[in-house]
Order: C-alpha cells, then structure tokens, then sequence
C-alpha cells in the first residue's frame, strides 16, 4: 500500500505544531492592536474640531464659561490624552 504522506521525523511535526500556536495569536493580536490603534486616530480629528475652541487664544475661542462647558472641556482633554492624539 503507498503512502499519502511523506514520512518524516515525529519532532517536526511538533515543531511545526508548537511554532503555529504560538505565532499565530501573536500575528493576530499585533494586528488588531493595529487596527484599534488606527481607528483612534481617525476620531482625532473630530476631537481636535471640538477642542479647539476651548484651546485656542481669544478672540478664536474661549474658556468655557458655564459648569456644563468645563465638564465636556475637561472630557474632551481626557479622550484626546487616551487617545494621544495630535
């Protein structure tokens, strides 16, 4: 009877086991640290949009005034530091 599979030693069949399992999650983690990392970013932008009014020098912007605007001031501060946006 012929043999479909080429015969080979054990310890390569572990080998190539043991390297999937771990290189494949690592693969996959590093990539979908990529993709979080890249969807933050792009809500940079409308963060820096809202912000700006509260950062810019008179007569551009303002320091917010009323308790409400220092609450979302302070958030906006907040999630472009988590962030790290620009």
């Amino acid at each position: 009877m012929r043999r479909v599979f080429a015969a080979g030693p054990a310890w390569y069949l572990w080998l190539v086991l043991i390297v999937t399992a771990v290189v494949g999650p690592v693969v996959a983690i590093r990539i979908s640290a990529a993709n979080q990392r890249q969807s933050e970013q792009a809500w940079c932008g409308l963060f820096s949009v809202l912000n700006e009014g509260y950062t810019e020098p008179p007569p551009a912007g303002s320091p917010p005034l009323t308790a409400r605007g220092k609450k979302i001031a302070v958030a906006l501060a907040e999630i472009r530091t988590t962030y790290r946006c620009t």
